[in-house]
């Protein structure tokens, strides 16, 4: 399933089918397959079908109940289906035939909102109770699909994406200026908030309510487990649980209708799910397509130091000592990250965060479709869950005295050459974290490091100094008022950066697009839950960090993926496909400066003046980096993006 959306009256007026239709126009590029209407005097609720799985075949949403008491709509999937099979008693032949839409009608109609803790997966759903006049809504904790609503005195009305909305006529288009400025400094605002005033997002782990009396109630739901610590007699028992786990979890993830791919890096979690992904394909008789991307032919520009441009070596030792993988190496070739931007605004209504990345991200894409793929795994979440670093540790043991310990473990990592010396290891990542604030930016001002974080962001966004100072965008994004600094609280601060994830809208986008469903094992609330509850030492010991997944791979990884200590770097060839094409870039810049909003909002004067200092060399230094790969490039994105939200408005935000 691939979108949804419905209308609930609350002035009492009967449905209108005429707008239930405009949403469901607005929708039909996310639902290739079909789709479905369904209304009543009180509610109306419709979706786009895009089967990715193979029970989706049978979809019949929007669906009803046995009693006809609940009618649902659902987009998204559940991943452990096994568990909810056994609960409703369904043999093998019925549970083929069995959506996942149905199973979680079934949970509501036995356990109400209860049950919903029952369910693991990404997904968002609404489901309308005929008897209490209530609509029910909510996306999931984690991985939680894109909802978004509209309320005013007479109507309630959602769908997948903002925009649909905007096909309604009692939805005004207003742009949401703090939202936009938020988004030209690097932050992605308030989790409600969407780019139109007046509608709002449903964030995951929230659950919406609209009752009989219209009244609107949002809460939150599902909350990710954090408090209790899992503890095993042995370390071997923890890995053989994990390594159990891990594998259930991929293997959930691979339910597709049609061939399966992976991104793949040369780094450990995307190659420890190639592992996992590929034996269990293999047992079936089937492959994983595994898409890596390289540089330009012949690249042999600065790398920083610790770094490494092509990723090559590592995912051919991969394929090498795994069969089941067919490995394909994708270069982006000749494409501009501004190229056919109306195409990714389009299908999913946001700009591309990280500007360089479009390219190769959307070549691998498009490779992916051309071969029959249908679902993408990535490796994305693992370095705050499966891969986590152990980085609590030291602060841990200094916390409840025992000094020697932490001494001997920073003195592991010093050797393993992870820290230029013991004391500062024990100092960096032990002493620090539990230093209060003002101590703590004295120590950085001894170092000689610049603490004044919101106005370094200030520095590297492309905003319009007017403009930032109008929406108030640093004092208001609170995310950035303080430096950022260790965490004393390391699982919280994992929890919290699993939770602040936002991509939903792209990723409905690309499902649009391409055809692709993109999902993340390492982020399952199942591995998540399991992960944050293990104590610190499961994942640094002996100065090796990364100890859990590391141990669950051996033997399963080739040595030069398990014991690699340098890391991959994204598109290290941005600069030549940036600057491939200075006319189109000057064009760019020209329009930009007729745009009225792009005027206000950009400081266009800075970015022409990058533009006519087109540097020579010095790509890798930081200077350059910060000027061309952010500035630059983040303030033509936005500058698309504004132009495109600017033809949609038909007047100026306000």
């Amino acid at each position: 399933m691939s979108a949804i959306f419905g209308l609930r009256p609350v002035d009492g007026a009967p449905v209108d089918r005429t707008q239930l239709g405009r949403l469901d126009t607005a929708l039909a590029a996310h639902g290739h397959d079909g789709g479905g209407l369904w209304a009543d005097d009180g509610a109306g609720l419709g979706c786009r079908l895009a089967a990715f799985t193979p029970q989706e075949g049978f979809e019949r949403q929007p669906l009803a109940s046995a009693d006809g008491q609940r009618v649902l709509v659902f987009d998204g999937r559940i991943d452990d289906r096994r568990a909810l099979l056994r609960e409703f008693d369904l043999g093998a032949a019925e549970a083929e035939a069995t959506p996942d839409s149905a199973l979680v009608l079934q949970v509501l109609q036995r356990w109400g909102e209860a049950g919903l803790a029952r369910l693991h997966g990404s997904y968002a759903f609404a489901c309308w109770d005929r008897r209490t006049q209530t609509l029910l809504a909510g996306s999931s904790p984690l991985n939680g699909r894109s909802l978004c609503y509209v309320h005013t005195p007479r109507h309630f009305a959602f769908a997948t994406l903002p925009g649909a909305l905007l096909a309604l006529p009692f939805v005004e288009r207003r742009l949401d200026e703090e939202h936009l400025a938020d988004l030209l400094v690097y932050t992605v605002g308030a989790p409600e908030d969407t780019c139109w005033r007046g509608i709002r997002r449903l964030p995951p782990g929230q659950l919406l309510t609209l009752d009989g009396h219209h009244n609107l109630r949002v809460r939150p739901y599902g909350a990710i487990e954090q408090g209790h610590t899992l503890r095993f007699a042995r370390d071997d028992d923890c890995a053989d649980a994990f390594d159990e786990l891990f594998d259930t979890v991929v293997d959930d993830h691979l339910r597709s209708a049609a061939p399966v791919g992976l991104f793949m890096s040369g780094g450990l979690d995307s190659c420890s799910i190639a592992a996992a992904a590929a034996g269990r394909l293999g047992a079936r008789g089937q492959r994983l397509a595994a898409f890596t991307e390289r540089p330009a032919a012949g690249f042999g520009g600065p790398v920083p130091a610790g770094r490494y441009a092509d990723e090559s070596p590592l995912v051919q030792a991969m394929a090498q000592q795994i069969p089941q993988i067919d490995l394909h190496l994708v270069r982006a070739g000749a494409t501009s990250p501004l190229e056919d931007t109306d195409a990714l605004f389009d299908s999913g209504e946001v700009a591309f965060p990280n500007v360089a990345n479009r390219p190769w991200w959307e070549a691998i894409l498009a490779q992916a479709q051309t071969q029959g793929v249908r679902v993408m795994l990535t490796g994305d979440g693992g370095n705050v869950s499966a891969s986590w670093n152990g980085r609590g540790l030291l602060p841990g043991l200094l916390r409840q005295g025992r000094w020697g310990s932490a001494w001997r473990e920073a003195r592991a990592l010093a050797q393993r050459g992870h820290a230029p010396s013991a004391s500062r290891a024990l100092l960096a990542q032990g002493m620090s974290p539990l230093l209060p604030t003002p101590a703590w930016l004295a120590l950085q001002r001894w170092r000689g490091r610049s603490v004044a974080a919101p106005q370094r962001q200030l520095l590297l966004a492309p905003i319009h100094p007017g403009f930032a100072a109008a929406t108030r965008v640093l004092q208001r994004a609170s995310v950035l008022g303080a430096p950022v600094r260790p965490p004393a609280d390391t699982r919280k601060a994992r929890h919290d950066a699993l939770l602040a994830t936002r991509c939903s809208q792209l990723e409905a986008g690309y499902r649009a697009r391409f055809r692709i469903d993109i999902r993340h094992p390492l982020v399952d609330r199942r591995l998540v839950e399991f992960c944050l509850a293990l104590p610190e030492d499961q994942f640094l010991h002996d100065g090796v960090p990364r100890w859990l997944l590391r141990r669950a791979m051996a033997g399963r990884l080739p040595p030069a993926v398990l014991d690699n200590r340098g890391r991959g770097l994204q598109a290290a060839d941005w600069y030549l496909t940036l600057g491939r094409d200075r006319p189109a870039l000057a064009a760019e810049l020209a329009a930009l400066e007729h745009s009225d909003l792009a005027r206000r909002m950009l400081d266009l004067p800075r970015l022409r003046r990058l533009f006519e200092h087109w540097p020579g060399d010095g790509w890798g230094t930081a200077a350059v980096l910060s000027d061309y790969r952010l500035t630059f490039s983040h303030g033509l994105m936005m500058g698309r993006y504004l132009r495109w939200l600017e033809s949609r408005t038909g007047t100026p935000a306000a």
